[in-house]
């Protein structure tokens, strides 16, 4: 019977210290890896239309049948803005870049912030954008013909 308390003792012992040391802390380093993109870009640029008004003195993507043009901003974080809107093409006749007194451009960001042309920046909101633009001649009616005008839209990370 003595044999049998002590061996009973024995084992209670040896599994004792086996579940202590089986119940030791551990640790290991676990990694997470992320990319920040370097540089914001600027896809599927589509350029806009311009209609005359009745008079003739302003062409304007806001008007009937006008269309603002269109881009996707894909940028995490950053600032956008767009510089003011110059003719760089058409009709040279007695129009020139000069004589359109007022040249306006808009962006508009896909959750309806906007920064217009020469503003400020404002944050930038990856997604769909337009820009409309409005050119108007107030002395005189424009001289016919075709015109581009170009703004630039400028994203910073």
């Amino acid at each position: 019977m003595l044999r049998r308390s002590l061996f009973v003792s024995a084992l209670m012992l040896a599994s004792v210290v086996g579940f202590a040391s089986s119940a030791k802390a551990v640790s290991e380093p676990v990694n997470l890896t992320g990319i920040v993109p370097t540089a914001c870009t600027l896809t599927d640029v589509v350029a806009g239309t311009l209609v005359s008004s009745g008079d003739n003195k302003t062409l304007s993507s806001t008007l009937s049948g006008g269309a603002a043009a269109t881009l996707k901003i894909n940028c995490t974080t950053g600032t956008v803005s767009l510089t003011a809107p110059t003719k760089t093409a058409g009709t040279t006749g007695t129009t020139t870049n000069a004589d359109i007194e007022t040249k306006t451009a808009k962006l508009t960001l896909f959750d309806n912030t906007s920064v217009d042309s020469g503003a400020p920046a404002i944050a930038v909101v990856s997604g769909a954008a337009k820009v409309d633009l409005v050119a108007t001649d107030t002395n005189a009616a424009l001289a016919p013909g075709s015109y581009t005008f170009t703004t630039t839209v400028t994203v910073t990370p």
